[in-house]
């Protein structure tokens, strides 16, 4: 299980005993908002409101890959069930679809109509 948090950083923890699993995980610069596993689970996507989105080794805690493409906070990812996608959602009102080959491609940004629910 992981969490994302406000204090910038990442935490690894054992669903069974609720314990945390190593030391925080830092590398963003501002809020953490949103992590995920991605694929088989040995990597982690997070997203932050310093605009940015990292790719995780899980077991070592060591960024992968920083990405960037928003114009502001990211505020949410999904990854998708096969782990080959993954969708974000930025401040700037664009959603980013990124690609999972041996890297990530850059992101096509799509507008986001703003509107109240």
């Amino acid at each position: 299980m992981l969490s994302a948090s406000f204090d910038r950083t990442l935490r690894h923890w054992n669903a069974r005993t609720g314990k945390p699993i190593g030391r925080p995980v830092k590398g963003h610069t501002s809020g953490v908002r949103g992590v995920s596993f991605v694929g088989g689970g040995d990597r982690a996507l997070s997203c932050s409101m310093d605009g940015s989105l990292k790719l995780w080794d899980v077991e070592s805690g060591e960024a992968v890959r920083s990405l960037a493409g928003h114009a502001g906070g990211v505020r949410g990812i999904a990854v998708t069930p096969d782990g080959r996608r993954a969708i974000s959602a930025g401040m700037d009102c664009t959603l980013r679809v990124w690609i999972w080959r041996r890297t990530p491609t850059p992101p096509r940004p799509a507008k986001v109509k703003r509107s109240r629910v």
